[in-house]
C-alpha cells in the first residue's frame, strides 16, 4: 500500500493544493473588483470556474481513493466489520482483490503514472497480508486446546467473547476518529450479543477474569502492520538511509533494546511475551554489570 499511497495520494494532494492556491489568488482579485464596486471581468470569472471544476473533479477522485483505502483497512481483521462473524484468509483476500479494479479505474480516469506498477506490487502482497488471518486463528484454536474447554464454551468464546475484546483492543490502537467510531459500534454490537447469551451469566468472577486475560492476550497477538514501513524493521530502514548506515555492533545493540526494553501498552517486552517470564530491567542490568569506573590517569605536575 505504501507504493500506491505514494503514487495516488501525493498526486491528488499536490495538485489540489496547487489549484487551491490559484483559486485563493483569483478570489482575492475578484474581491478587489467587488470592493471597488466594479464588475468582475469575464475572463477572471471563467478562470475561476475552470479551476473550480478541476478542483471538484480531483476532490471526487481523492474521496474515491480514500474510500478504497478505507475498505482495505477495514477488511484485514479476523472478524467481519458488519458483525456477521469471523473471517478467513480467503474472505480477506477476496475483499482486497476486489479493490484492485477500482484502483486501476481510478488511475485510468485521472491518468496517474506508475500506478499500474504499484497495483501489481500490492497484488503480489495480498496473499501474504491475508495469510495472517488463518495463522492467528490457528494460534487461537491451539490455545483453546490447551485450555481443554467443552465445544459449547469454545463456541461461546470464539463467537461472542473474543470478538468483543478484540475490537476493544483495536479501538485502543486506532487514532483515526472515524475508524475508531466504526470499531466502537462493532464492539458494542458484539457486547450486546455477548450479554444476551445464556452462558455469559454462568461464569464466576474468577473465570471471567481468566477468559478476559486470555482474550486480551489473543487479541494482542494479531499484528497486521507492514514490516517494511512500521515496527522495528521500519525504524531500522530509516536508519539505514542515514549517511553512514548502521554498523553490526549498533545493530546488535538495537536488537537487544527492541527485545528486552521496548514495551507495549500492556507493559510487556518482546522477550517476556516469547519466553513467558520476567526479565530484569535492561539498563539497570547493564549498570550492575559495569562495575566501578576506572580512575582517571594521574596528571603530571610541573615543578
Amino acid at each position: 500500500m505504501r507504493g500506491i499511497s505514494r503514487v495516488i495520494g501525493c498526486r491528488f494532494g499536490n495538485r489540489l493544493n496547487q489549484i487551491k492556491k490559484q483559486l485563493r489568488t483569483l478570489h482575492n482579485q475578484a474581491l478587489n473588483y467587488s470592493g471597488h464596486s466594479q464588475s468582475i471581468p469575464k475572463k477572471l470569472a471563467q478562470k475561476i470556474a475552470v479551476l473550480q471544476e478541476q478542483y471538484n473533479f480531483l476532490l471526487t477522485g481523492k474521496l474515491a481513493y480514500h474510500n478504497i483505502l478505507h475498505q482495505i483497512t477495514c477488511a484485514v481483521h479476523p472478524f467481519a466489520l458488519d458483525g456477521s462473524g469471523f473471517q478467513t484468509t480467503v474472505d480477506v483476500a477476496t475483499i482486497l482483490y476486489q479493490q484492485l479494479p477500482q484502483l486501476a479505474a481510478l488511475g485510468y480516469t485521472y491518468q496517474i503514472p506508475k500506478l499500474e506498477t504499484a497495483i501489481s506490487t500490492f497484488s503480489g502482497q495480498v496473499s501474504a497480508i491475508a495469510a495472517v488471518i488463518n495463522l492467528w486463528w490457528q494460534s487461537v484454536e491451539e490455545s483453546l486446546q490447551l485450555e481443554q474447554v467443552s465445544p459449547e464454551i469454545s463456541n461461546w468464546l470464539l463467537g461472542y467473547f473474543l470478538p468483543h475484546f478484540y475490537w476493544l483492543s483495536v479501538i485502543k490502537q486506532t487514532k483515526n476518529p472515524a475508524l475508531k467510531e466504526i470499531y466502537t459500534q462493532v464492539s458494542r454490537h458484539y457486547l450486546r450479543h455477548l450479554l444476551e447469551h445464556p452462558l455469559t451469566s454462568k461464569f464466576s468472577k474468577n473465570e471471567w477474569i481468566h477468559w478476559r486475560s486470555w482474550a486480551e492476550q489473543m487479541s494482542a497477538q494479531f499484528q497486521r502492520s507492514s514490516s517494511a514501513i512500521e515496527g522495528r524493521n521500519g525504524y531500522l530502514s530509516r536508519l539505514h538511509h542515514c549517511g553512514r548506515g548502521i554498523s553490526s555492533a549498533q545493530l546488535r545493540v538495537l536488537t537487544v533494546i527492541h527485545n528486552f526494553d521496548i514495551q507495549r501498552a500492556d507493559k510487556t517486552t518482546a522477550a517476556q511475551r516469547l519466553f513467558n517470564q520476567e526479565f530484569p530491567a535492561l539498563f539497570d542490568w547493564v549498570i550492575s554489570q559495569m562495575g566501578d569506573l576506572p580512575l582517571p590517569r594521574k596528571s603530571y605536575q610541573i615543578i
